[in-house]
Parts: C-alpha cells; structure tokens; sequence
C-alpha cells in the first residue's frame, strides 16, 4: 500500500509540473531571492500579464490549484505567492530539473531561467 501512496504522490508532483504555467510560477518562487521569502507576483518571468486570458487562467485556475495542493501560499490582496506547507514535496525534484535546465528539451528550458 505504502508503494501505491508513493506512486500517487509522484504523479500528483509530475501533473502539477505539466502546465507550463505552474511550472513558471514554481521556478519562479524557487529562483526568488531567499531572503525576501516572498515572490510578488508581477516578477513571474515572462508571464503576459496584460493578456486577459492569462490573468484567468492564472487566478482562477493554477494558483488555486498550487495552493490547494499546498505548494504555495497565495496572498491575492498583496498579489503574492510564497512556499507552501507541503513546498518541501515539490521542491527537490524542481531543484534536479533546474539544476540540468540546459540538458532538458527546449519546452522546458523556457519556463525558468538558466542558472
């Protein structure tokens, strides 16, 4: 059983990271400056704010979804995103993909910057 929880908890992981907007936004708080702990999110690399289609999908869909898994927190009055309670499940594997971004196929190469 216990290899079944794992295998659910790794495709959870991997399905988060499959919509290139999700991707961008972890990245994004993974590369933040540390110290600030905070990542406002008008920082987000490349993410056409000014496209209303990406505002909704943005709030509407993926933050909600981001943080209800518990990967960030989301404070939508200060329009900011932080580690969430359970950032430590999701983190490793985005530091091993960061980590090898210039070996990974170009798709995934444009949601974070090279180190």
């Amino acid at each position: 059983m216990l290899a079944h929880s794992r295998n659910e908890a790794t495709d959870e992981i991997l399905d988060t990271l499959s919509h290139p907007l999700r991707r961008r936004l972890l990245f994004s708080l993974y590369e933040r400056d540390s110290d600030s702990g905070e990542l406002p999110l008008h920082r987000v690399s490349n993410l056409a704010f000014e496209e209303e289609n990406v505002r909704v999908e943005l709030y509407h869909v993926q933050l909600p979804k981001l943080e209800e898994k518990g990967y960030v927190c989301w404070d939508g009055d200060e329009d900011t995103i932080t580690e969430g309670p359970e950032w430590n499940q999701i983190e490793p594997l985005l530091r091993l993909l960061y980590n090898h971004l210039n070996e990974l196929p170009s798709q995934l190469r444009g949601t974070a910057s090279l180190p």
